[in-house]
């Protein structure tokens, strides 16, 4: 099973829709739009007071995503197992090139 960095999710943020009209799920500038299915939410060995763990089915890629959500906002959303949902992955900014416009001899 494919393991990723564990990210918060915010259910404040807006729900970007199933991508029906590209089949490479690729849009504008550096961002990628995965559909997806909620396999399993379970409850975390420690704090789990404060948080869920969403596996997540991406039939595009044959894996599985794993998540780690607070679990207030993940009752306000109403996410559960068998959900479709859609995941947004964009590039904010480049630190490498950040990092060599700094660096570079002025």
């Amino acid at each position: 099973m494919l393991k990723t960095p564990r990210k918060h999710l915010s259910a404040d943020k807006p729900v970007v829709p199933l991508n029906k009209g590209n089949p490479h799920r690729l849009q504008k500038g550096s961002m990628i739009l995965l559909d997806g299915e909620i396999t399993e939410i379970n409850t975390p060995p420690n704090k789990a007071d404060q948080f869920r763990e969403l596996t997540i089915w991406v039939p595009e890629t044959g894996e599985h995503v794993e998540m780690t959500c607070f679990i207030h906002e993940l009752k306000k959303s109403g996410l559960e197992e068998g959900n479709k949902i859609s995941i947004k992955i964009e590039k904010k900014f480049d630190v490498d090139s950040l990092t060599r416009d700094l660096l570079k001899p002025q």
